[in-house]
């Protein structure tokens, strides 16, 4: 999706030509060929098809099921876990559980979130623009603006700090954040620039 900007102000400059490469770590049809439709990007040049490997659930739904007694979870089951919950469906039945959504759709779920906990960057760039808590299950991150400036904090893999992290949330004690600088809207047009003053 951060390509799609980029793309869009580099159209019509002769003097680049773009080439897409997609690494198909979204693979799903909602994750992938939704992102190129609704983003009005090209099709890719080039798919490294990588996928992607499964992570750890079962102590996250613990979790998420003592947090459902009091919030509606819901839970987007990427395809790369759909699996994993089969095994873990009596942990589900408390959860409500959703296919991947393409990208508009999933913008609008996160932001009516109350928190979104997740494990992307992406996701926490998002949160934080959006204004929403974000629970990140890492110990660290590429996007530390986000912990810095933003909505963001880091959890790790402490089910402990998760559920007081959540607690905090819930009594309206949530992490205020503001708008980085230069999350204007016209971060494509300005790498654009850049690029075509490097070539």
């Amino acid at each position: 999706m951060k390509a799609a900007p980029v793309m869009h102000a580099l159209n019509g400059r002769h003097q680049v030509r773009q080439s897409l490469v997609h690494t198909g770590q979204h693979y799903d049809a909602n994750m992938s060929h939704a992102f190129f439709s609704q983003l009005e990007i090209p099709a890719p040049d080039v798919n490294l098809e990588v996928g992607s490997g499964s992570p750890a659930l079962k102590g996250i739904l613990g979790v998420l099921l003592e947090v459902s007694a009091h919030l509606n979870v819901v839970f987007p089951v990427h395809p790369r876990t759909r699996e994993r919950m089969a095994t873990l469906a009596w942990n589900a039945r408390s959860l409500q559980l959703l296919e991947p959504l393409p990208y508009i759709e999933f913008l609008a779920l996160q932001r009516r979130a109350t928190v979104v906990i997740t494990d992307s960057g992406g996701i926490q760039e998002e949160t934080t623009y959006l204004g929403v808590p974000c629970l990140t299950l890492r110990k660290d991150t590429d996007r530390p603006v986000t912990v810095n400036l933003g909505t963001n904090v880091l959890v790790g893999q402490s089910q402990d700090k998760l559920r007081c992290e959540l607690t905090n949330i819930l009594g309206g004690k949530a992490k205020s954040g503001v708008i980085p600088p230069l999350w204007d809207g016209h971060a494509g047009e300005r790498i654009a620039e850049i690029l075509c003053h490097a070539s």
